[in-house]
């Protein structure tokens, strides 16, 4: 009786239930292999690598590190149409004849967005002989200047005006 199989009741052999048995094992086993931390599953690692090639001042000399030794020659504001640049000047700390200080640079950005009358601020530093210019390119966000009422014959202007509370 090596080569045959005895059938049971619900109509399956003893050898494929052993069989079933040791598949199901085999493929729990492998499962757990392949999910584990340290086998099969590839984990995000940090990937070592070299830091960026430094910036030649060549490619853009608008925007040169400076040393903070230098003295700001001048400020300009550009960009600017409704605020005016006495306005924008009144929120720097960045003056001409004062030492430059990247930090300080950084700082006057942050006053300048915190205004809200801006939607980008970028600074351009400018190596001038002994020193440097310092430029404020400034974006200013979209203001709406008139409403019109077109179409309307039950309400006036007037009445639509002050429902939709615009001064």
């Amino acid at each position: 009786m090596s080569g045959t199989a005895v059938v049971t009741k619900a109509g399956s052999t003893k050898a494929m239930r052993g069989r079933f048995f040791f598949i199901s094992r085999r493929c729990i086993l492998f499962t757990a292999l392949l999910l584990s931390p340290t086998f099969g599953v590839a984990q995000a690692q940090p990937s070592v690598s070299s830091p960026p090639p430094p910036v030649s001042p060549a490619t853009n000399p608008a925007e040169e590190v400076v040393t903070p030794q230098k003295v700001i020659l001048d400020v300009i504001i550009s960009g600017n149409q409704r605020v005016t640049k006495n306005t924008i000047l009144a929120k720097l700390k960045t003056r001409p004849d004062r030492n430059f200080s990247p930090d300080q640079l950084q700082a006057d950005v942050q006053a300048l967005m915190l205004m809200k009358e801006f939607r980008n601020v970028r600074p351009l530093v400018a190596e001038q002989g002994k020193g440097v210019i310092v430029t404020f390119e400034v974006m200013e966000k979209a203001r709406i200047t008139a409403v019109n009422f077109i179409g309307n014959r039950a309400i006036t202007n007037r009445a639509l005006t002050k429902e939709a509370e615009i001064k």
